[in-house]
């Protein structure tokens, strides 16, 4: 889309001359509006066509431009209605729809031919190809029939259960203590009717989620109680219906955990998606100086294994599994036994790294890799299991399959003699119990499929060796167009990628992932990889600092992705959407999995620590020059391995606001529709809002990052809620950090960092935006703003002529050109473009002569991943393109 500057600065004159950044997306009023349309690309990258299984994606609107979701449609590429469910997930200011998640079903490719032994054979020859990467339309086009699916989604609130019915499948969901999905039923005669015949799953004591404590005390979620069961999505193409509860002994012991149970079911399929958060709410105990939080410490919870069990009832017939742990490796069609797959490490080539240390300071892995099993012997051993199973009769068959597998060890994916399938997401293991820190949480994902030899998939249901690997390991993504994520102005300020245009900034942005050494390479040299670990990245910055031996060397040191580097991965997916789907591809993934661990590992879940300004909080990552040792991803070692600590205020710490953040997590749910980041992100709004309103360590009366992550996280609380009284605490925060207040305390001076300055500003300049929108121009917020940046101009500017090199001057490049549209000088509005300018232009050290991007640690991408977007679009318009 075409920036064009002088046209949009006439536009927000007459908004009392406040110009803000994602306004620049705004059209001129037409009289006879088009339809909208938005293109959504599925890609598979290189998958083949899996059988049609429900997709859905967050797709942002421009302000004003949908009023009501009703009014939208999705057709295929020729114009036809595809079945589709829109869920507004938030609302402009104006209350117009800002995001919404699209479930559509797509329609099913081509059905190959069948050759011998049931095999694909090629198609017939008049057949037309299925493209690789269909696109979609996302329109309000009223002339388009809204299509139903032609066996919707139905999810039915009774006095004891929840029935999900999607056509070929039912289940039950009990509410009065979750048996898992103990009674299921598959329309095996395709009358809509399921009767006992049918029953594919039966009750049994032991479905569900089953925990063994490190006594060996059994506790399950069907003795637990559940505190609520909520319908998030009632269909027809999506339903989802969430559990809340906990894990017990019987019905009066204290819990042992809580989890969320989410399950997703689909129109006209038998798939089945589980999203399961298990958490430890005890606060967590510290060491005697009270700042130090490692591992083998109070509020622990010892595990010997949780699984989540399935039941499966095998009535006919010679009973087989199959078991297929990566691609090309299948055991198939083995005669039923008991059978695993279980993965002890990451099976990298440094699996046995010391970033895998437990409470007694040991590394509990005993083998690189995995192994399965067969009547207890080993029968095939490898590397980095994907796995799925199918179990079988010669009636109907079950399948399983766990995404992230390998990464998230120690895993297991398990069938017992009579059919039972245990899906082991915390297993016994050789190497001992499993700790649970007080607050700690971990979020699992696994799918279940449920068959029969009739309907379905044209006049038959797909086997699982055709569903398990694409649909539900290898899924693809869906993504709008990179010029819909930019012009909606619902993102951070972002320009697609073009061939030709900002080489410098290209290459360095891609190095991350591209050069020789890069955020890939550096996670299999430390093996971030674990339950605990996988999503963060080394923080290969960081070294030891001491005089000692080990004085310069490298140190294990968890970023926790700081400053938010999720959110500026999910940023450059965005970017890259169409000209360069590889590179979207490899943010994409980086992006979630940092945004998953972030959710589960970095935030303290906890709502009764003795200290409350802790409950909710994101910790730090290691602290500097510090081995991370048993801390993990609590920040301050105690064992203060190859360094020393010593922060002005002591050793140790918690959770405080300069290291506190939820908007990548936030924009991980809007792309998704994953609620449990949702709720990740309401505890952090939780405690920020408890810091600021009641002044316990609120953190607000400087300039620098902790106001600004303060501001941040209640201003897209408010955007997300439409509570007032969010935005009176952000009023609050811009108030106590102001320009007048702050030089007042420093006796006329402003001291401190650029960057301290701007990770303040940024979130500033969006509240700024928001008050204009609701129509409540801030004027004093305004002159604080440009009056910060006048400083920075003068005094990190000015004198040298130029600013300090780097990916953090991106950072100061958005903060000026903020200032450039939101002053009515024309002379300063130069001048602040031309320091904007020379900020992104300070990046030239991550280009090497040959053009291409140089590649430093975490921290420096994080800058330059979001930062520059403002200065980029502005540059567009000024050259017309």
């Amino acid at each position: 889309m075409t920036y064009h500057a002088a046209g949009r600065r006439v536009r927000l004159l007459s908004s009392l001359a406040i110009l803000l950044p994602s306004l620049a997306s705004a059209q001129v009023a037409d009289p006879k509006p088009q339809p909208m349309r938005i293109p959504l690309t599925v890609r598979r990258f290189d998958a083949p066509p899996a059988p049609p299984t429900v997709l859905w994606t967050g797709v942002p609107l421009p302000r004003a431009a949908v009023a009501d979701a009703k009014s939208l449609r999705l057709t295929d590429a020729n114009g036809a209605a595809v079945p589709a469910q829109f869920d507004v997930q938030a609302r402009w200011t104006d209350g117009s729809v800002k995001w919404v998640l699209v479930s559509f079903l797509p329609p099913p490719p081509p059905r190959p031919r069948r050759g011998r032994r049931g095999m694909p054979a090629s198609a017939p020859a008049d057949a037309p190809p299925a493209p690789a990467n269909p696109t979609f339309i996302l329109t309000d086009d009223a002339s388009v029939a809204p299509a139903a699916p032609a066996s919707p989604v139905h999810v039915r609130p009774d006095t004891n259960d929840i029935t999900v019915t999607t056509g070929p499948l039912r289940f039950l969901l009990n509410r009065h203590g979750f048996g898992g999905l103990a009674r299921v039923w598959l329309d095996v005669d395709a009358d809509g009717q399921f009767g006992d015949p049918e029953l594919i799953g039966g009750d049994e004591a032991a479905a569900g989620i089953v925990a063994v404590d490190a006594q060996g005390k059994v506790h399950t979620s069907a003795l637990g109680r559940i505190e609520e069961m909520v319908i998030e999505r009632a269909g027809p193409v999506h339903g989802v219906v969430a559990f809340r509860g906990d894990l017990r002994a019987n019905s009066d012991e204290t819990p042992l955990l809580e989890y969320v149970l989410r399950v997703h079911a689909f129109a006209g399929s038998s798939l089945v998606r589980v999203v399961l958060t298990v958490r430890n709410p005890r606060p967590a105990g510290r060491a005697e100086d009270g700042g130090r939080w490692v591992l083998g410490q109070g509020g622990r919870v010892m595990l010997t294994s949780l699984e989540f069990v399935q039941p499966v009832r095998l009535v006919e017939g010679i009973r087989r599994v199959t078991v297929a742990a990566e691609a090309g490796q299948m055991l198939d069609r083995i005669p039923l036994a008991a059978m695993d797959v279980y993965q002890d490490s990451s099976g990298g080539a440094n699996w046995f790294h010391r970033t895998h240390v437990d409470g007694d300071n040991i590394i509990p892995l005993h083998f690189q890799g995995y192994r399965i099993g067969y009547r207890g012997r080993e029968v095939h051993a490898g590397l980095r299991a994907s796995p799925w199973v199918d179990v079988a009769d010669g009636r109907w068959a079950v399948a399983a399959a766990v995404p992230a597998f390998w990464e998230n060890f120690p895993k297991r994916l398990a069938v017992d003699a009579d059919g039972t399938i245990r899906i082991g997401l915390w297993p016994k293991r050789p190497g001992g119990p499993h700790e649970i820190q007080g607050g700690e949480q971990k979020t699992h994902e696994f799918w279940l499929y449920f068959r029969h030899r009739r309907g379905g998939f044209g006049d038959r249901m797909p086997t699982a060796r055709e569903q398990m690997p694409w649909s539900c390991l290898a899924r693809p993504v869906v993504w709008a167009s990179a010029d819909a994520y930019a012009r909606a102005g619902a993102l951070d300020p972002i320009v697609p990628i073009r061939p030709g245009r900002f080489a410098g900034y290209e290459a360095a942005v891609a190095a991350a992932v591209r050069d020789t050494r890069n955020l890939f390479t550096e996670r299999e040299q430390v093996d971030e990889y674990g339950w605990r670990h996988f999503g963060d990245t080394w923080a290969r910055n960081e070294s030891d600092k001491t005089t000692g031996p080990h004085d310069g060397l490298d140190v294990v040191s968890h970023y926790n992705n700081e400053y938010d580097l999720g959110l500026g991965m999910l940023l450059q997916a965005t970017r890259a959407a169409d000209a360069d789907p590889a590179l979207a591809r490899d943010w994409w993934r980086l992006g979630m999995e940092s945004l998953w661990h972030e959710a589960d590992i970095d935030i303290y879940h906890c709502r009764r620590d003795l200290a409350p300004v802790y409950n909710g909080g994101t910790f730090t990552h290691t602290a500097h020059g510090v081995e991370a040792g048993r801390s993990t991803h609590r920040a301050s070692p105690r064992d203060e391995v190859y360094g020393q600590l010593q922060w002005p205020w002591g050793r140790g710490g918690g959770p405080e606001s300069g290291h506190l953040r939820s908007r990548g997590i936030l924009t991980a749910y809007l792309l998704t529709g994953d609620r449990h980041l949702l709720e990740a992100a309401d505890d952090v709004r939780d405690l920020v809002a408890f810091k600021v309103a009641n002044d316990r360590f609120a953190q607000i009366d400087t300039p620098n990052r902790d106001a600004g992550n303060n501001l941040q996280i209640l201003l897209d609380a408010y955007l997300l809620t439409g509570e007032a009284r969010y935005l009176n605490l952000c009023d609050k925060i811009a108030e106590a950090a102001g320009y007048d207040a702050f030089v007042t305390r420093k006796g006329g001076r402003v001291e401190g960092d650029a960057w301290q300055f701007c990770l303040f500003l940024k979130p500033l300049a969006r509240l700024i935006e928001v008050k204009a929108q609701l129509g409540r121009p801030d004027r004093a917020a305004v002159k604080s703003y440009l009056d910060y940046c006048r400083a920075l101009h003068r005094r990190f500017y000015a004198r040298s002529g130029s600013w300090r090199g780097g990916s953090w001057s991106l950072l100061v490049c958005e903060v000026m050109m903020a200032a450039a549209e939101l002053t009515e000088e024309q002379a300063e509005r130069k001048q602040f473009t031309d320091a904007a300018r020379s900020a992104f232009e300070g990046i030239g050290s991550l280009v090497r002569q040959d053009g291409t991007g140089r590649y430093s640690n975490s921290k420096t991408t994080t800058m330059l991943l979001q930062g520059g977007g403002l200065w980029m679009r502005h540059d567009d318009g000024a050259k017309g393109e």
